[in-house]
């Protein structure tokens, strides 16, 4: 749309906005953690919600991202986690937003 490569318009756009530019994939990305977090919703509809293809493809891109998968994060850290309690929940929350 702007006539220019994802890597230039980042550029440009920290550069005359003074903050880096999130890209799809980051926003996706956070949309889910915070859904995972707070929400009872199954890791499918938190996949679709958070503009994933579907499981499979959300399941890839967390593991990537976080190092464990969808469902093993929640386990540690969602809503019945008894972990988000003790701090360890934010430690999770800052490796996915640095």
């Amino acid at each position: 749309m702007a006539a220019m490569s994802r890597s230039h318009f980042s550029h440009t756009f920290h550069a005359v906005a003074a903050w880096p530019c999130a890209t799809t994939s980051e926003i996706s990305a956070q949309h889910a953690h915070q859904l995972m977090l707070t929400s009872p919703l199954s890791l499918t509809a938190v996949a679709i919600d958070s503009g994933f293809y579907d499981l499979p493809h959300f399941d890839k891109a967390f593991r990537q991202r976080i190092g464990v998968s969808p469902q093993e994060y929640r386990h540690r850290y969602g809503p019945e986690g008894d972990s988000r309690t003790t701090g360890s929940g934010n430690r999770a929350a800052r490796r996915l937003n640095p």
